[in-house]
């Protein structure tokens, strides 16, 4: 390996130390406490020094290690220390994940952090180490205000478009895509040799394998891996570690906590102290998710051992409780400041079998908007999975809420039915949280998440199959009298009666029923008026999410011929013609577009089924003799009511 590792060096046209000071890529630490810092330009190739790290309960220990040499330049910028370390389990762990951030010291001054595999399978603990010079910016960085919402619509590193409330791929983010996040990269030409991040161990607790393997994919695009660990069992209000303890704990070479979920389960990323400086400390040596400006929870933790691998080893430990927040993550590492609180979202799941009593879950979730659809998914399959199954025939019936910081919720029920409900579940969850955070109207921050599951041991659904209707002509102001026919899977046809009624006001001509499926009433209603489901503000996007999301409703409209216009996100259906050519100007375009086949009545009919298919009939309106007046009187005293 060593002999591979010079091999690179040699290649990248560097040298082991021996090279003109004009070349050297370092900055010199601040003046202030500058002696307590060794630049890259002073280290040479044979210097011998120390390293801290927590290898298990004995707490912080120290380690030897031997400078092989610099890698100048090995990235825009930047400098990388290769060294050696031996002592303590190193022998027989090597660089384990968990160690990311462990400070190096030669000459009795801190030279910077561990951060840095040279391999798989490696036979000798050879580490590559962030200078610390590299380092200290970070600290005037996280004086900066935490990170605040990103700009309406941005997308996270290499998320492509989804569906949206329409099912147009065009307008929401979606929920799982390949990302090619800045970690992603490692491996790659990009890193000479076989030098690469340490990735960074998830202590995961309470999650199911299932879970597990469903959030890996996800998690590994950042450099991340998924392990067991212990919880601390703290949720916001449950109580913390005092400050003068959470100071003497987080010790250069002590273990430390980014948060992401907490509660009835937790995910902990899990790293090493490198530098502290009063409130202000300084790890990992390179980035969590290299997402700039954050706001995550930091905790304390535990170590209990290393787990040698010949692979990679990896620690086996558990988060403490909250000792302040993460402020920066960028390329060098990471910074946070002590005795402050990150917010988190609140989130509910409660599931009940049918018949039987509920049982409630509670977590709290990192608002960051990269992640926090992500593991509201995750929550609500791990949930299920861990109450019911992975597999089989399952109906859940859901209701969902979303509380916005401004005050709007989104509130919605639906029927799901899957074979693989757990997986169903954790799409139809994430997806309007997603969208919601990724709209391009205005920055969005949720308050809180509230799912309820009543969950069936069947599969539930019906195909929409037939339309009856009692007559082919009608009148304006008359009803027509309908049977809905439906076909549930593996039971016997069901039959609906409706009444439509037709406007007193309706034109005489065509008339379209229509009976369909939530997607098909959907796609239909946005092909006939495109611009009414591009919304203009947010509280327009949660009324389409509203209106889209139940797939157990059959959506029964009557349409007329006549046109109309969609002005932000609103129809003006049935215009007069000199109204709609004002309104329908061909010399100005923006948040307006015309509509065809005015909506004269709709009516949304609940089942227990998740629905498919949809029927349409072409009926006609006659002209009447009766004046439209006179009607209307009539239509009042048979109690007959026309409007939508």
């Amino acid at each position: 390996m060593l002999s591979r590792l010079v091999c690179g060096i040699a290649v990248a046209g560097m040298s082991l130390g021996l090279i003109p000071a004009h070349l050297i890529a370092s900055e010199s630490p601040p003046a202030a406490g500058g002696e307590r810092f060794i630049t890259v330009d002073e280290i040479r190739p044979g210097m011998r020094g120390t390293g801290l790290a927590t290898f298990g309960s004995e707490g912080v220990t120290e380690f030897e290690v031997q400078v092989l040499g610099v890698l100048h330049r090995w990235v825009p910028g930047g400098d990388l220390i290769v060294v050696e370390a031996t002592g303590g389990p190193l022998a027989e762990t090597g660089i384990y994940r968990g160690m990311s951030g462990s400070p190096i010291y030669l000459e009795g001054r801190l030279a910077g952090a561990v951060s840095y595999n040279l391999g798989l399978f490696a036979e000798r603990a050879i580490a590559g180490v962030t200078p610390i010079a590299e380092m200290l910016p970070l600290l005037e960085a996280s004086e900066e205000s935490p990170a605040g919402e990103v700009a309406p619509g941005t997308l996270p590193p290499g998320k492509t478009q989804g569906k949206g409330p329409t099912g147009d791929p065009e307008e929401a983010p979606e929920v799982e895509a390949a990302v090619a996040s800045p970690r992603s990269l490692a491996g790659h030409a990009f890193f000479p040799a076989d030098v690469e991040p340490i990735r960074t161990p998830l202590l995961l607790a309470g999650f199911a394998p299932e879970t597990r393997a469903a959030m890996a994919p996800f998690l590994s695009r950042f450099g991340v891996e998924t392990t067991s660990g212990g919880a601390s069992g703290r949720l916001a209000g449950n109580g913390s570690q005092g400050m003068d303890a959470a100071r003497a704990a987080l010790k250069p070479g002590a273990p430390l906590g980014v948060q992401l979920v907490r509660g009835d389960v937790e995910a902990t990323a899990l790293g090493t102290v490198t530098y502290v400086d009063g409130d202000r400390l300084l790890a990992f040596g390179h980035p969590m998710f290299q997402a700039g400006q954050v706001d995550l929870p930091m905790t304390g933790a535990s170590v209990y051992t290393v787990y040698p691998s010949q692979a990679v080893s990896f620690v086996i430990g558990a988060a403490s409780g909250p000792l302040g927040r993460i402020v920066t993550d960028r390329q060098t590492g990471i910074a946070g400041r002590v005795g402050e609180t990150a917010p988190m979202v609140p989130v509910r799941i409660e599931i009940q079998r049918d018949g039987s009593p509920g049982r409630s879950y509670e977590f709290e979730i990192v608002p960051n908007k990269f992640f926090l659809a992500q593991f509201v998914g995750f929550v609500a399959f791990n949930s299920f999975v861990a109450d019911q199954k992975v597999f089989g025939d399952t109906t859940l019936d859901l209701s969902l809420r979303v509380e916005l910081a401004d005050g709007t919720r989104l509130d919605f029920e639906d029927v799901l039915a899957s074979n693989l409900p757990p997986t169903a579940l954790a799409e139809r969850v994430s997806a309007p949280v997603n969208g919601l955070l990724f709209n391009d109207l205005a920055p969005v921050r949720i308050k809180r998440i509230d799912l309820d599951l009543r969950v069936l041991p069947q599969l539930k659904t019906a195909v929409i199959e037939e339309v009856v209707v009692d007559r082919y002509e009608v009148e304006a102001g008359e009803s027509i009298a309908a049977t809905l026919h439906l076909k549930p899977f593996e039971a016997a046809r069901r039959s609906i009666q409706l009444t439509v009624p037709v406007p007193a006001d309706a034109r005489p001509g065509p008339i379209l029923l229509r009976a369909c499926d939530a997607e098909g009433a959907t796609r239909w209603e946005s092909e006939r008026a495109p611009r009414r489901f591009v919304p203009s503000t947010v509280a327009q996007l949660v009324d389409l999410y509203e209106e889209t999301a139940a797939h157990n409703v059959v959506r029964v409209t009557l349409h007329g011929d006549a046109h109309g216009v969609v002005v932000d996100g609103r129809e003006m259906p049935g215009l007069p013609s000199s109204v709609f050519k004002i309104m329908d100007s061909n010399r100005r375009t923006g948040g307006r577009s015309g509509s065809w086949g005015r909506l004269l009545h709709e009516q949304r009919v609940k089942t227990e089924y998740q629905l498919s298919g949809c029927q349409e009939l072409r009926l006609e309106v006659k002209a009447s003799s009766v004046k439209a007046s006179d009607r209307a009187a009539k239509n009042g005293a048979n109690g007959v009511n026309g409007s939508r």
